[in-house]
């Protein structure tokens, strides 16, 4: 029978101490007395041999993405139920913008690593160092090239667009709070080309900085105007609420004087329901997990891979009128 690879089976083949194997993969302040070329040597034959010293997977979370839990649960239910099914163990490190290594990523508590949104370098560097394979989840601005999982924002916007077409409407109002963010670029990249394409008259109304009630003179014209031709689109909270006061201020009635794109997270708590996007994070977090247990599995650090997911479009009765639905029927 073949022996199993161990830290003793290292230090025999690289002629160094058991103790100098163990202190390297622990990450312990003995680690220093080995030589970075030595400590390298060591995390590529523990790497290549499937040798590692947990099972453990830990999440980086912002803050501020964990403060907003509505949203977070369901991708962290997809990945805790995925570890479960792995038999791994799940560790959540919540940092801010300008945190130092958890503790539990310099005690090397964790073999492997999901970021969620954002990839700090420093993190980044960190993992690449200690050979501990990581997937970023949901990723948002600029970030260093990795393995990721994310969400066809492009075309999912797209085929919300296409279906707005398809029910006659013509004038597309899309409302944005912060235009810088990697989900709002790309919706509103698809915004801009579909108007070109299709000729419509389109308009995107985005605040400069944080005052996001700046624009909201210019929707309430727009509101005013409205006729059924017109679909108002955002998918905040906040904006999904004023696009409903300003026209019922004016009068308009939902969906046969405007149509409504809106928060998924308020959909059902109005009548009629708004028709939205939903973007499966429980499947995000699941296909993280199993990322990473592919590269466990292969011995594969890089898989040079980016799992696209589709967003759902909620068709609701807030974009499709009481005339447009007869004909449909007819």
């Amino acid at each position: 029978m073949a022996e199993k690879y161990s830290y003793a089976s290292i230090a025999r083949e690289l002629g160094v101490s058991k103790a100098l194997v163990s202190s390297v993969l622990r990450n312990t302040s003995v680690t220093t007395g080995s030589s970075k070329k030595t400590k390298r040597q060591i995390l590529e034959l523990a790497w290549n041999n499937g040798l590692r010293l947990n099972s453990n997977i830990g999440i980086v979370i912002p803050r501020e993405v964990a403060q907003n839990q509505i949203l977070y649960y369901h991708g962290l239910v997809g990945v805790i139920e995925k570890c479960s099914a792995f038999g791994y163990n799940l560790t959540s490190m919540i940092v801010d913008e300008h945190s130092a290594l958890p503790e539990p990523l310099r005690n090397h508590e964790v073999s492997a690593l999901l970021f969620w949104n954002d990839l700090p370098e420093e993190f980044a560097h960190f993992a690449a160092g200690e050979k501990m394979p990581f997937v970023l989840l949901n990723p948002q601005g600029k970030h260093p090239e990795c393995d990721a999982v994310s969400f066809s924002d492009y075309g999912t916007m797209f085929k919300l667009l296409r279906h707005l077409y398809e029910n006659g409407y013509r004038k597309f109002h899309y409302l944005l709070e912060n235009n810088e963010m990697s989900f709002n670029c790309k919706t509103s990249k698809a915004f801009r080309n579909f108007s070109k394409q299709y000729q419509i008259a389109a308009s995107i109304l985005s605040p400069e900085g944080n005052d996001r009630e700046a624009i909201l003179p210019q929707l309430e014209k727009l509101a005013e105007k409205s006729d059924g031709r017109t679909a108002f689109i955002t998918f905040t909270r906040f904006y999904t609420i004023k696009i409903l006061e300003m026209l019922s201020r004016a009068g308009k009635r939902i969906p046969d004087d405007a149509g409504v794109v809106g928060s998924h997270l308020l959909s059902e708590f109005y009548n009629p329901s708004l028709t939205t996007i939903e973007y499966p994070f429980y499947e995000m977090g699941a296909a993280g997990v199993e990322m990473l247990h592919e590269k466990w599995d292969a011995r594969q650090y890089v898989l040079g891979r980016e799992k696209i997911i589709e967003g759902r479009i909620l068709k609701k009765d807030s974009t499709v009128s009481t005339n447009r639905r007869n004909e449909k029927h007819a």
